[in-house]
């Protein structure tokens, strides 16, 4: 009897063993490719954002922000969960998935175009003819650069990260120089939008037709990917729409130029949890495979090790802030303070994992009841901190929220693996 629990342990260990050491080949070969990836893109960034704060002024990079985070909300007719079910079905080896997917978020992708319209309608009556005119831009490209980019999420199916990172970066590339090309010699928005739209619109699209043609698809079907990935994308309705509400209510209470103010506030921080969801790219092909008993008995510890890892960064954020403004964003150099607390969001940044798992092993009853309830709470608690304090209110709002969507899927993550 002795025996036999003996060699029982032993096994699991060794299997323990070999799980961890598959693991760390996974993330070290994906990783790398990922993170040069993200490095590229990151780079690319901070070069326009240093281009932003020093040639447009204060009230038309609000403006042009406020018509991105329009953008954000019209997202949601763009089917945004399908890119994550195609994802985990490839992974499964389902790739015919991709062009039924393709066709769906395009359809769908023609509801942002009229609701852009809708909203170019509503300021074209208010006499806002700079804001009519952005959004019939918008109308016209959004459903071609949300439809176009959905082969990326086929390499990430299929794990093909050097790939995804290469044309993910020359993408990021030619678009940023347009960009800062654009800003050199002018400061007109809507030049500024189409240096957005445009590059992004056509390199997506030669890319797709180029891989698919390089790597054809198999022909292995799952009929519930698309059913799925609208589910996804239902769920992700008010959660999206919460994500950009902070921008709207700024925009509008307070104006364009406390929006720039803002969006140098929240950018620094952003580009690191890009960073960090280079982990969420690698984690979503990888949890699809994986038993649900594994998930339970190893996930949470590994979460833990990355909460050590964002309190670090955190400390070196707060740390070295108010230098990079002072460098690098000298018009902007309010925004140092303000973000300095605005990092805090970050310590609950590895509930972004929870909610991978969560996704991978299709929870959807626990997935609609976090969705419904955390942004609600959010677009409630960011209306009224505003309403009374200003762009502190916003700020100490926001990492609230956070909080508390943090706590929703840890109690849900524990329900759907007890």
């Amino acid at each position: 009897m002795l025996d036999k629990l003996q060699n029982k342990i032993y096994h699991l260990l060794r299997k323990s063993e070999e799980y961890t050491k598959t693991d760390m080949v996974y993330l070290a070969k994906g990783g790398f490719w990922l993170t040069l990836g993200q490095f590229i893109s990151s780079g690319a960034a901070f070069l326009l954002a240093i281009a932003f704060a020093n040639l447009l002024p204060k009230e038309t990079y609000g403006t042009y922000r406020y018509v991105l985070s329009l953008v954000g909300v019209l997202n949601v007719f763009t089917l945004s969960g399908i890119n994550t079910a195609v994802i985990q079905a490839v992974a499964r080896k389902y790739e015919a998935v991709y062009w039924p997917s393709f066709v769906a978020k395009l359809r769908w992708s023609l509801l942002a175009s009229l609701g852009s319209l809708g909203i170019a309608s509503y300021y074209y009556m208010g006499a806002n003819l700079t804001l009519t005119i952005s959004f019939v831009m918008v109308a016209v490209f959004l459903p071609l650069l949300r439809a176009s980019g959905l082969y990326i999420a086929v390499l990430n199916g299929r794990k093909d990260f050097k790939l995804s990172a290469t044309y993910n970066s020359l993408v990021r590339i030619v678009a940023s120089l347009v960009m800062l090309s654009t800003l050199f010699f002018t400061d007109n928005i809507f030049f500024i939008l189409a240096a957005f739209l445009i590059p992004d619109s056509i390199m997506q699209f030669i890319f797709t037709w180029v891989y698919i043609k390089k790597h054809p698809l198999n022909k292995d079907n799952d009929p519930k990917t698309v059913s799925y990935g609208l589910n996804l994308s239902a769920m992700e309705l008010l959660k999206t729409i919460a994500g950009q509400v902070d921008k709207i209510l700024i925009f509008h209470y307070l104006g364009a130029a406390q929006l720039a103010i803002y969006a140098f506030t929240t950018a620094p921080v952003s580009q690191i949890k890009s960073v960090l969801l280079n982990l969420k790219s690698l984690a979503l092909p990888k949890l699809s495979e994986v038993d649900e008993k594994d998930i339970k008995d190893s996930f949470l510890q590994k979460v833990r090790k990355l909460e050590i890892v964002v309190i670090l960064i955190i400390i070196l954020y707060a740390a070295l802030a108010p230098l990079l403004y002072k460098f690098v964003f000298p018009q902007y150099i309010e925004s140092a303070r303000y973000s300095q607390v605005y990092v805090l969001t970050l310590l609950f940044f590895p509930r972004t994992f929870l909610s991978t798992v969560l996704v991978a092993k299709m929870k959807q009853k626990e997935l609609y009841s976090i969705r419904i309830i955390s942004p609600i709470f959010r677009i409630v608690i960011l209306f009224v901190a505003l309403k009374f304090y200003g762009l502190w209110g916003m700020i100490i709002g926001t990492i609230i929220s956070e909080a508390v969507l943090f706590a929703l899927y840890r109690t849900y993550y524990k329900k759907a693996f007890s």
